[in-house]
């Protein structure tokens, strides 16, 4: 929404599996837009692909591979819009390949480009370094707009939830407490070791 993105341009998203992500692709799909992304473990890989069955996809882990993935990928064309929340050279690189006149919007906390950097880098990239809390305070009537647009569209059906996976966490608990008292009868360091990570799942879940 902060970008103003448009049907046929083309959209990284960083870290799409998290629920910024999805988000921003279900969205993206709606616009009519190209999508590329990264994520990292195989279920999350999956997870993205359910949501945008036709993006394309690098691993989210490796920035040397992401470069060079993503740059074969687009065949010569460019980004238009990165939504980022990753650091190190996922941010050079995205930026590198971002279009004349494109859209960074960043939403990482650690270890961002400064506004005094991105535009010695991408003098005619619009950045956004993007967090709630500030924009509530700062542009009040962006995010009031934002928000009644989004309700409308979430009422029209545009708008789903995310992708939801329940657990049985009292059957948990009490395959962990099985396993911890059977533990209690052996001896030797991995037992021990054992017991020591589930006190600490057991406790974590109380």
């Amino acid at each position: 929404l902060y970008a103003q993105c448009r049907a046929g341009q083309r959209l990284e998203v960083h870290a799409a599996a998290g629920g910024v992500g999805l988000t921003a692709l279900e969205y993206a799909q709606w616009l009519s837009m190209q999508q590329s992304t990264t994520a990292g473990r195989p279920y999350k890989q999956h997870s993205v692909r359910c949501v945008a069955p036709g993006g394309m996809s690098c691993s989210s882990r490796d920035g040397g591979a992401f470069a060079v993935g993503l740059a074969v990928q687009l065949r010569k064309s460019q980004l238009h819009a990165v939504l980022n929340s990753l650091s190190l050279d996922f941010i050079a690189v995205s930026v590198a390949l971002l279009a004349e006149g494109g859209c960074f919007e960043e939403i990482g906390k650690i270890n961002i480009w400064s506004t005094t950097r991105m535009p010695a880098a991408a003098p005619t990239a619009q950045y956004d370094p993007l967090a709630l809390d500030c924009k509530i305070e700062l542009e009040r009537e962006w995010v009031s707009r934002t928000l009644v647009l989004l309700s409308a569209r979430a009422r029209a059906r545009v708008l789903h939830g995310l992708p939801r996976e329940s657990f049985d966490l009292e059957r948990e608990v009490l395959t962990m407490q099985i396993e911890l008292e059977a533990l209690r009868r052996e001896t030797g360091r991995t037992a021990q070791e054992r017991r020591t990570e589930l006190q600490a799942a057991l406790h974590a879940k109380h």
